[in-house]
């Protein structure tokens, strides 16, 4: 774990930082050398993010609302703009998409008094808590972070692994990073010290369906025996009592996603509290506390700059 900053380069490819160099309108000779000047210079590279002329290089035709997609390479100044610099085939990394449009988004929440809250399915409701996510999002590793974790879910896994039974014999428990039930399930087969991990990637998956899926969550309806395997999930020494009744009158209309938006911080407890690293303990504390905020950042995000091109990156959510 280092600085945000020097992250940025931990994801951030050659061919990222030639485009990046040449959508923040470096210098031609910076420009020639964006990969050498970028990597040593790593604090500079949130201010090309966003720089004025970075965003609308990658989502051209995007005027900061619904509507345009990346469509290649950025080409700052016109078509000739970088010459050989920037080939044809040269594309974005999905971590390049997003670190422009959640800095792009953190700008925009200056310019706005309130933002929608999902309500029900396809709902929308003004909240006025745009000053809060605006302060929220001023801490660089909470930017990074929710970019992060974005990026996380272009690749995800699935499979099955075989469990020796009690009396003998083996079965197939099958599992998938985007199903919160079978991925639960998984604590109860791991050893202890890998518990950590399956703590917080259910607290990210709680955070990445309520804040890019909500409405998908929202016409999911609350299985009472998923609900009783998840709530299970969360019974542990030390972090409290939590009932299927207690997360019943809290679900109301959202479905599956009233549920994870009640556990999706206990998760990120949990993992904290296993995590051999302080500092990723810290971070997942911090994910714990911001959850609300973080979720309805991610929404905001969707909705108006990733949502053209979210299947693109994502898939349908089934």
């Amino acid at each position: 774990m280092g600085e945000p900053a020097q992250r940025y380069l931990e994801h951030l490819s050659d061919a990222d930082l030639v485009l990046l160099g040449a959508a923040a309108g470096l210098a031609e000779e910076e420009t020639r050398q964006s990969v050498a000047f970028l990597r040593g210079r790593p604090d500079l590279i949130e201010d090309a993010l966003r720089a004025p002329s970075t965003f609308p290089a990658f989502f051209p035709g995007h005027a900061g609302a619904p509507g345009g997609a990346p469509s290649g390479p950025p080409a700052p100044g016109g078509p000739d703009a970088g010459g050989a610099l920037i080939e044809a085939t040269a594309l974005p990394s999905p971590f390049l998409l997003f670190a422009v449009a959640v800095h792009r988004a953190v700008q925009d929440l200056d310019a706005t008094s309130f933002v929608a809250e999902p309500f029900g399915g396809f709902k929308r409701l003004p909240v006025f808590a745009s000053a809060e996510l605006r302060a929220l999002y001023d801490d660089a590793g909470r930017r990074l972070f929710t970019i992060e974790h974005l990026a996380s879910y272009t690749r995800v896994t699935s499979g099955r692994v075989w469990v020796r039974r009690q009396g003998g014999g083996y079965r197939r428990v099958r599992y998938s990073e985007l199903d919160p039930v079978r991925l639960a399930g998984l604590l109860e087969l791991v050893d202890p010290e890998e518990q950590a991990g399956i703590y917080r990637r259910l607290g990210d998956l709680a955070l990445f369906l309520t804040g890019v899926f909500p409405d998908h969550c929202a016409r999911t309806p609350a299985h009472p025996i998923a609900v009783t395997r998840l709530v299970r999930s969360v019974r542990v020494p030390g972090a409290g009592r939590l009932d299927v009744a207690d997360i019943a009158p809290l679900v109301g209309s959202d479905g599956l996603g009233g549920v994870l938006r009640v556990l999706g911080p206990h998760w990120y407890r949990l993992a904290a509290q296993r995590s051999p690293l302080a500092t990723v303990a810290r971070g997942l504390d911090e994910a714990a506390s911001s959850f609300d905020g973080i979720r309805r950042f991610l929404t905001v995000l969707t909705d108006r700059y990733l949502f053209p091109v979210r299947d693109q990156f994502f898939g349908s959510a089934a």
